[in-house]
């Protein structure tokens, strides 16, 4: 009974109440032990980060219960269309791929956004579809944790957002854009700081004139 009692506890600290998906503790812990296989093995890793569009909105108009239920629906489509998958935290949810090329993860995630955009949410009283948005990332020898990939499927499913939602998008794609669109910021903020100090020496320029 005891060891029952702590598995249920175990399953508890580790599952997300709302959509019953493995939660983001889970992840890590997980992630962890396949970086390590990863490491040292020959198979490929690769982590999806889904995100629902314009949840905020859908939450406004229709409610928080509604949005509950489009959260768990949308939970169990993705545990569906995943080998292992996660509630990373509010409408995000994380898909992690090991031992399978580039292209059936592509594809597996392409036809999961399919899935999610021909669902049916009548019965939560919303009479349009519900779409997500990802991006993707495969697992390099050269990282040193698992959320260097992480977080390059993140920046992925940042562009999959900016180029229209409802889409994919591949990391390796996108990696040069997005470099120089971060560059792009870093020039932008270098140019303002020196605006700035310049502004500063002129108002104190201007105190010590009066």
């Amino acid at each position: 009974v005891e060891s029952n009692q702590n598995r249920l506890q175990a399953a508890k600290v580790y599952t997300d109440d709302l959509t019953q998906l493995y939660n983001k503790r889970k992840l890590t812990e997980q992630m962890g032990r396949l970086f390590k296989q990863f490491k040292t093995g020959r198979k490929k890793l690769f982590v999806a980060m889904m995100d629902i569009d314009r949840f905020k909105a859908l939450n406004d108009t229709y409610g928080h219960p509604v949005g509950d239920q489009v959260l768990k629906k949308i939970a169990a489509l993705i545990r569906e269309g995943v080998p292992y998958a996660y509630r990373y935290g509010g409408e995000e949810f994380c898909g992690v791929f090991y031992g399978f090329e580039k292209e059936a993860v592509l594809d597996a995630m392409e036809k999961l956004r399919r899935n999610i955009e021909n669902a049916s949410f009548v019965e939560e009283g919303i009479d349009h579809p519900i779409t997500i948005s990802s991006g993707v990332a495969e697992f390099d020898v050269g990282m040193n944790a698992v959320m260097d990939a992480i977080d390059r499927a993140d920046k992925a499913l940042y562009v999959s957002k900016e180029d229209g939602r409802n889409r994919c998008t591949y990391y390796d794609d996108i990696k040069d854009r997005y470099l120089a669109d971060a560059n792009r910021l870093r020039q932008r903020n270098l140019m303002l700081e020196e605006e700035l100090i310049h502004l500063r020496e002129e108002l104190a320029g201007l105190k010590k004139g009066k």
